[in-house]
């Protein structure tokens, strides 16, 4: 945990968040039913007053509207407007009102390591915003020393591979060789060769770095990659597995 904790979410906007006299249908964030795929999760779905935001709560999701306001206050009834998709810049910025309405504690732990949070919390906060992990243990971060410093990390070994023989076109042992430099984010971009301090290229550090590329090789065992052009629905949060003209979430 940090000394100096950060709870407080960053802006996002470059300007004030300006009075409102937009009358587009509002969205909300919803928490995902049990019986759904990820189960829990926090998605940004369809306003309360719509027909679909009926069907979802049959289904068992839970809509959030406490979570869903904004800065912006409505010219008819003074009080805060909710989340809109386009004015909020949902597409990037989609969960900056959930953690600015206090929202953080709300998120699964499985949600929190999808997204790298516990790596990298968002909006410049710190890992203490989400007091939900303090009983967990959490996969240590492994990155891909071949791209940019700037990629996120991967959450397992199997991951890392999968991405090498995917992204980077490797054949499996030339994949699990990136399980070697996979404990630190790369200093350099690329295929750019790795330049070490002395004191950090001792004969023991390389060895602890051999031993677990080693044992986490093992752990992966054969990889079967998997590819695909993942896409998510911006309504519904779901993963999109074929064509998203076919894709209905009502």
């Amino acid at each position: 945990m940090a000394d100096t904790p950060v709870l407080e979410p960053q802006s996002p906007y470059k300007k004030a968040i300006p009075r409102s006299d937009n009358r587009n249908i509002p969205n909300c964030y919803w928490r995902k039913g049990p019986s759904e795929t990820n189960p829990g999760w926090i998605i940004v779905g369809a306003g309360e007053e719509t027909r679909q935001a009926d069907g979802w709560k049959k289904k068992g999701r839970e809509a959030l509207p406490q979570y869903s306001l904004t800065d912006r206050v409505s010219p008819k009834t003074n009080q805060p407007e909710p989340i809109e998709y386009a004015e909020d810049n949902l597409g990037r910025d989609r969960y900056y009102w959930f953690f600015k309405n206090g929202g953080a504690k709300e998120f699964t732990v499985e949600q929190i390591v999808e997204h790298k949070w516990h790596v990298n919390p968002p909006y410049g906060m710190t890992v203490d915003a989400f007091p939900q992990l303090a009983n967990y243990e959490l996969p240590s971060p492994l990155w891909c020393a071949v791209c940019a410093p700037t990629k996120p990390p991967f959450n397992s070994p199997a991951q890392l591979v999968q991405h090498g023989m995917v992204s980077h076109k490797l054949q499996l042992p030339e994949a699990k060789a990136l399980l070697e430099n996979a404990q630190e984010p790369p200093k350099a971009g690329g295929l750019a060769p790795v330049i070490r301090k002395k004191s950090e290229a001792t004969p023991e550090k390389e060895a602890a770095r051999k031993a677990f590329a080693e044992k986490a090789a093992e752990e992966v065992g054969e990889v079967n990659p998997v590819k695909g052009n993942l896409q998510i629905c911006n309504s519904c949060g779901e993963k999109i597995e074929g064509k998203l003209a076919d894709h209905s979430c009502s």
